[in-house]
């Protein structure tokens, strides 16, 4: 059996799922059987909020050349 593990970073500052101001800015893949990993950032179309830095440790700049979240999953 094939076991990945998915983890995701967003923009949302609430336990509650907002579809218009939630964005996924990390996405990272563990599988365990092959120890594969895959991660990268995620581009949005503005600045960060200090609440989702200071939370995940991720910045605007580390966003800056990233890929798409439709991209990112493309090549994962």
């Amino acid at each position: 059996m094939r076991l990945i593990f998915i983890d995701i970073e967003t923009t949302n500052e609430s336990l509650t799922f907002d579809r218009e101001t939630c964005e996924i800015i990390e996405i990272g893949a563990y599988e365990k059987e092959t120890w594969r990993e895959f991660s990268t950032f995620c581009a949005i179309n503005h600045p960060l909020n200090h609440f989702t830095t200071e939370l995940t440790w991720i910045t605007t700049e580390d966003l800056k050349n990233a890929p798409s979240v439709q991209i990112a999953l493309e090549i994962s």
